[in-house]
């Protein structure tokens, strides 16, 4: 089972957990765990935490060990290797407009709070992404730096404008065009759909919701390798067991 964060470590959904827990063990004689996983520590370029229960009738299950932790990979990374934006491969735009907030909410990092008009924030390139969320396709959408992607900015506006707003002057009367909402396709590799060219039927719309609500691929490859090792080797102890005893 997956699911959001909160319902691992929220103590108003504690019962529940708990009343899952019981039931998996005492009714259908599961061993269960649950563990709440980050994407970005398993090769996914975005910090998104969710939590997993899993259970097995034989054997115990174990957290997958982390791959990317130390090293995780980051949005520049991804995308660099993407298509060009306004290619085949790239071209599914998001067309809402990305304008200054009236009335900016400042956070300490310059890719928090909210500089822009609605949730979208700008990400960091050189980070993984923050979790990319199911309402994406208008205002909603994150928002990239075209140039510092392509390598030809003289400097991170976005840091420039966050300084500015520190510095107690007000907002900008417009954002250069080089700001810009993450497309379809870039959504879906920073969610880890490969290859690049996966297909989403339905309107734009659509897509982003189907992206946003997804476990990243590489996250459930993780967890799903993992529950495939501990079956194997719980297969194997059962067939040790009457070797040994036959002996």
């Amino acid at each position: 089972m997956e699911n959001v964060k909160n319902l691992a470590v929220n103590v108003r959904w504690k019962p529940l957990i708990d009343d899952l827990l019981d039931f998996a063990k005492r009714v259908a004689g599961y061993s269960t765990k649950v563990w709440v996983l980050n994407g970005s520590h398993y090769g996914v370029p975005q910090a998104r935490e969710r939590m997993f229960m899993v259970g097995m009738r034989e054997g115990k299950p174990h957290e997958p060990p982390p791959s990317t932790a130390d090293a995780p990979r980051t949005v520049r990374q991804v995308l660099q290797g993407h298509p060009a934006l306004g290619e085949p491969g790239n071209d599914s735009i998001c067309t809402a407009l990305v304008t200054p907030a009236r009335n900016p909410v400042l956070r300490r990092s310059p890719y928090a709070g909210l500089l822009f008009n609605g949730k979208g924030r700008a990400l960091n390139l050189d980070a993984p992404a923050p979790t990319l969320p199911a309402t994406m396709g208008g205002n909603r959408t994150p928002i990239i730096d075209q140039l510092e992607l392509e390598g030809h900015a003289k400097e991170n506006w976005v840091v420039g404008y966050h300084r500015r707003l520190v510095a107690g002057r007000g907002p900008v009367l417009r954002v250069p065009k080089r700001m810009r909402r993450l497309t379809v396709e870039e959504a879906a590799v920073l969610q880890t759909f490969f290859p690049s060219n996966w297909q989403f039927i339905g309107r734009q719309s659509s897509r982003y919701r189907q992206i946003g609500n997804a476990v990243p691929p590489l996250l459930a490859q993780a967890v799903a390798e993992q529950v495939a090792q501990d079956l194997a080797s719980s297969k194997a102890k059962d067939q040790a067991i009457p070797m040994a005893a036959a002996a």
